[in-house]
């Protein structure tokens, strides 16, 4: 069970990397290549992030620039995915099926 686990948890990584990328702005492309992957706690942790400095101005918005969210919209997609694979791997039924 847990190397199936580790499989789904780097899988909805990935995808939420590809999404967050796909989603995000481009100017000069930075934004967009430092939106990374890392596995932690035995590969059942996956952490999407980007380095840059400005990521946050980009999601948030400032007072000067709207917001352009990339990563939440890619979060909430990725999410769903996840909780379906989850429960697919531990047997959970859908109700009423």
């Amino acid at each position: 069970m847990i190397p199936e686990l580790r499989t789904i948890v780097k899988n909805n990584g990935v995808q939420l990397v590809q999404g967050a990328q796909k989603r995000s702005p481009v100017d000069t492309g930075a934004l967009r290549r430092s939106i990374r992957l890392s596995l932690e706690n035995g590969n059942l942790k996956a952490v999407v992030k980007t380095n840059v400095p400005y990521a946050k101005f980009v999601e948030y918005g400032t007072i000067r620039q709207k917001a352009q969210p990339y990563m939440r919209p890619s979060f909430r997609v990725q999410k769903a995915k996840f909780i379906r694979d989850i429960k697919n791997a531990i047997g959970v039924k859908k109700k009423g099926g």
